[in-house]
């Protein structure tokens, strides 16, 4: 009677467990896949640096996390996954709309504000200058019309 000992695992094979993810009834975890690594290379080289790099590593982040949680929303092994496709998706839209200057309003939040090109200063601002009478009689005001 001879003594099988257990075979070794290869790289690939635990990667191939590692893509089944973890339990194999209800996989919750999973190795990172390409979308995923992909993400994480962007992030922590925009961690690491500034200027364009880090705009464009940003930039890279939020693609692989953009690919990540589509595939997680449309081909997740279960219910969670799905959720936390769907989950991720929603921040990543979020955030790339407030990188390009969108205004989000949730509860609580702090409202950001698009930058104007020319912003005037608070409190009362000055009447137009040069205003037509027509447009004086057309803008509802009767007092300001000089029209018969």
């Amino acid at each position: 009677m001879s003594r099988r000992s257990p075979e070794r695992p290869t790289p690939a094979g635990l990667w191939q467990r590692g893509q089944r993810g973890w339990p194999a009834s209800f996989p919750l975890v999973q190795l990172p896949n390409p979308p995923l690594l992909a993400a994480t290379g962007g992030w922590l080289v925009a961690a690491s640096t500034d200027g364009p790099v880090h705009d464009y590593a940003r930039a890279a982040f939020y693609a692989g996390l953009t690919v990540w949680t589509w595939e997680e929303l449309t081909d997740g092994a279960n219910w969670v996954r799905r959720a936390l496709g769907a989950g991720g998706l929603v921040y990543a839209v979020a955030r790339i709309g407030m990188a390009l200057g969108a205004s989000m309003r949730i509860a609580g939040a702090k409202r950001v504000n698009r930058r104007d090109s020319n912003p005037r200063p608070p409190g009362p601002q000055p009447a137009p200058t040069g205003t037509s009478e027509a447009h004086t009689a057309l803008s509802g005001d009767p007092s300001r019309s000089q029209l018969p």
